[in-house]
């Protein structure tokens, strides 16, 4: 669902820049096509619930706040909702949104700081933190920029790697003493994420 504003504002256009951009720190949910149709090449081998398999498209639809349908697409079965946002948020930019209402699919730290950039406020649905269960009982001390661990141990900063996720290790003395080698990530734009999370506890959401 989106929200439309009415400010008159021109409509809003992302730069061929933010476009390569946005798709390419999706990379880990490329479009795998292992089947392939003999009657329709283009569709996608889709996993239905625990048993059904079938090639299939998938439809993705933008609606305002009356539920009338402002634009959609269309993509193999088989493409995440990560992979189909640009297409469908080009179906929307001409009503010049001020929210987007979407499920959890769209839901990652690009997406946020993409609409951020657009001056369009997301929102988005609760989700179960993903942490790994060794990471669980991690703490993130924003100012220090480190994390901290059920023992007390201090996870600084090391590096960025090549999917867009920071890295924090626990210096040679704390690893060698804890047995400890873990490695805990944070995405570049996980900032933009955790003011979606504010936006959904303040009122009005």
């Amino acid at each position: 669902m989106v929200g439309r504003g009415n400010d008159g504002s021109r409509s809003r256009r992302p730069s061929d820049s933010r476009q390569k951009l946005l798709k390419n720190t999706e990379k880990e949910h490329l479009t795998k096509s292992q089947t392939i149709s003999p009657n329709d090449p283009e569709a996608g081998w889709l996993h239905k619930g625990d048993h059904m398999q079938v090639f299939a498209y998938n439809i993705q639809t933008a609606c305002d706040r009356n539920g009338w349908v402002l634009g959609y697409s269309v993509h193999p079965g088989n493409t995440h909702d990560t992979q189909a946002f640009p297409l469908i948020f080009e179906k929307v930019i001409p009503f010049n949104p001020k929210h987007v209402i979407a499920d959890a699919g769209y839901k990652t730290p690009t997406i946020a700081q993409f609409l951020f950039k657009q001056e369009i406020t997301p929102v988005f649905p609760y989700t179960r933190p993903r942490r790994k269960r060794e990471n669980r009982n991690i703490i993130y001390d924003e100012y220090y920029d480190c994390y901290l661990d059920e023992n007390d141990v201090v996870y600084r900063y090391t590096t960025t790697n090549r999917k867009g996720y920071r890295e924090y290790k626990a210096s040679s003395h704390d690893q060698k003493k804890y047995q400890n080698n873990r490695v805990i990530t944070r995405h570049v734009w996980q900032e933009a994420l955790e003011t979606c999370e504010d936006i959904r506890h303040s009122d009005g959401m």
